[in-house]
């Protein structure tokens, strides 16, 4: 009936679709390095640093992330060198990440976030807050690692909080502001 030859064209044309399809789905992580920058005379801020968002919005600053059509990836921020101790290293470590649909209207039990862009964040709709105890998500001083699930189209503004090493210390929390475009 059909020759080995032809099944096994048939078979490799099946492996390699089904090859095609599984690497649509897997998204190449987002990173993006963040820094401490106190401008002269001036309080620290955190910020992105230039040219180390790997999926910056288009015409964008550095700061907003785009995420493409049918991705799903995890979001990975990074203070490098957070406490180490080293002098000229940040003296502030990364604690806590939130989002919200407008922009510095924060989510609160009487004003939650939309139930489906929570969902895609592992956010707490009554905080805006990411879970970072949900699957592998992740959360340490240098680096906070979340899903982004991209379920439709909508742009969502976070705020990164970093504290100062020194629990003693007066200074303020810095905070980054900017947003995350969803392309669904």
């Amino acid at each position: 009936m059909f020759t080995t030859s032809f099944k096994n064209w048939v078979l490799f044309a099946v492996l390699l679709a089904v090859l095609f399809f599984s690497t649509l789905a897997i998204a190449a992580p987002i990173k993006v390095e963040l820094e401490v920058f106190t401008p002269a005379g001036g309080d620290p801020t955190l910020r992105v640093k230039a040219g180390t968002n790997s999926s910056q919005c288009p015409g964008g600053p550095d700061d907003c992330i785009d995420v493409g059509m049918g991705k799903t990836p995890y979001i990975i921020f990074k203070l490098p060198k957070a406490c180490d101790g080293n002098i000229g290293d940040p003296e502030y470590k990364l604690v806590n990440f939130r989002i919200t649909l407008i922009e510095k209207l924060w989510p609160s039990p009487v004003n939650p976030l939309n139930s489906m862009v929570a969902t895609d964040f592992n956010a707490n709709p009554a905080t805006g807050e990411i879970d970072f105890s949900h699957g592998k998500n992740d959360k340490t001083k240098k680096k906070m690692k979340f899903k982004n699930r991209n379920s439709h189209r909508y742009t969502v503004f976070y705020e990164i909080t970093a504290e100062h090493c020194d629990p003693n210390s007066d200074a303020d929390d810095i905070h980054l502001d900017p947003e995350i475009r969803n392309r669904g």
